[in-house]
């Protein structure tokens, strides 16, 4: 299988996710989708690490597309919660930097 099936499955899943934690995490809160999200990672490198197939590639594309579309904006909410209230704005750039140098380092360097 190819790379580009396992990204875009991943991206599929990441877009769905973000769509619905975000509401979910308001009325039950950041902690329990930053706890499974993380078990839902590391259960795709799992299956990736150690059981091989085709079906299992797609499953672990899906896996670490729900998690990390689950993790970072549950992250990123957490770390303005916690934040004074008159720092509110401050946790925000280490969340929007790297994905803003990855954009541009990829449009810059293009992979092979």
């Amino acid at each position: 299988m190819s790379g580009g099936l396992f990204f875009t499955v991943m991206a599929v899943l990441l877009f769905l996710s973000r769509v619905t934690i975000g509401k979910l995490a308001d009325k039950r809160g950041e902690a329990l989708f930053v706890y499974s999200c993380n078990g839902l990672m590391l259960a795709a490198l799992l299956l990736l690490a150690l059981v091989p197939g085709n079906v299992t590639f797609l499953i672990a594309a899906a896996l670490s597309g729900y998690a990390f579309g689950g993790i970072e904006p549950a992250l990123q909410s957490m770390a303005v919660h916690t934040a004074a209230p008159i720092g509110e704005a401050l946790p925000t750039p280490p969340f929007c930097v790297p994905m803003i140098s990855e954009s541009a380092s990829a449009a810059v360097w293009p992979a092979c």
